[in-house]
């Protein structure tokens, strides 16, 4: 007879961390969550304790188990929108490329470009990972790279001018286990024999560059990802849209502030202001950001040297 009085508790083991689900119930954190790795076995057992009679019992469930599917996510951004090529030789134009995914994953690479304007001589690594093209980095024999799940590598277009007229290159990158539309599963493709399933930028991403003149003084360029509490990227009620913004500075630039007011229709989300990957406070205090309510204030103060500063914060559709 199960006595009441007493009651009873179920208590659920888990067997794998899930410290990373936690946390992405909080929009502002999970932006920065590590997923949990392709492949990894999550198993739950619950039990369950009672009394019967003068004896306490406690019995315990099967055991369930699920492999992690592997997500393949990637993108490519172009660290200057444009570049001058050099008219002596290969320029390096620079993109970074961030495996989004959870798990190691090889990446195909293709380059298009006039070829009646410009020449797309190679492409390379930079192996040292100092921002300069040079005799350390690796040139690529192939088309494809193999990056790590949550790893920033950066590529080098070595490019030439045929002359003085401007040129597009544009650099595409691709999952090799597969690409489509988001949602699709390519069964047991992935890390350890589970499913692979196309992320939200659906596995393949392109990055552009102007070959011409080069800007004369800084440029601000926006975009902007949206995730639904469905993990789509429907923007609908309680969507979280993430705000990047690339400030670049071919030089010097004083009094440098930037200002972007939170839109209609949206709330802010505290905390989630960060500069160059690092989180800075909604507070007007030590550091270079702060909130007023209305907008988001990065004091850049004054700039000595050609860079290229990332902004990010997020916001919730009402």
């Amino acid at each position: 007879m199960l006595d009441r009085s007493k009651g009873f508790a179920i208590r659920n083991r888990f067997l794998a961390i899930v410290a990373g689900a936690i946390a992405c119930a909080l929009p502002a954190t999970c932006a920065h969550a590590d997923p949990t790795p392709a492949g990894t076995r999550i198993a739950n057992t619950a039990s369950l304790s009672f009394v019967d009679g003068n004896s306490s019992v406690r019995i315990s469930s099967n055991t369930v188990t699920l492999g992690v599917d592997m997500l393949l996510d990637v993108a490519i951004r172009a660290e200057q929108p444009t570049v001058r090529p050099a008219a002596n030789g290969p320029t390096p134009i620079a993109f970074v490329i961030t495996n989004s995914g959870n798990a190691e994953e090889t990446f195909t690479l293709s380059g298009a470009v006039d070829p009646n304007l410009a020449t797309l001589s190679g492409l390379a690594i930079d192996s040292d990972d100092n921002g300069v093209y040079g005799d350390g980095d690796t040139l690529l024999t192939g088309s494809s790279v193999k990056i790590a799940p949550g790893e920033h590598r950066r590529l080098f277009a070595l490019v030439r001018l045929a002359g003085s007229q401007d040129a597009a290159l544009s650099i595409t990158v691709a999952s090799s286990t597969g690409s489509g539309d988001a949602g699709t599963v390519f069964a047991g493709a992935g890390a350890g024999g589970v499913d692979a399933i196309v992320g939200r930028t659906g596995a393949r991403a392109t990055a552009s560059v102007v070959l011409g003149e080069r800007s004369t003084g800084p440029t601000l360029e926006k975009s902007q990802t949206v995730l639904a509490r469905d993990g789509s990227a429907h923007a609908g009620h309680g969507s979280i849209i993430t705000y990047r913004l690339d400030a670049r500075f071919p030089g010097a630039a004083t009094a440098v502030e930037l200002r972007d007011p939170i839109p209609a229709g949206t709330a802010f989300v505290a905390g989630s202001i960060t500069l160059d990957g690092q989180s800075l406070t909604d507070a007007a205090d030590g550091d270079m950001a702060s909130f007023d309510g209305s907008a988001v204030h990065i004091l850049f103060g004054d700039v000595t040297t050609a860079a290229t500063r990332t902004v990010t914060f997020q916001a919730k559709i009402l």
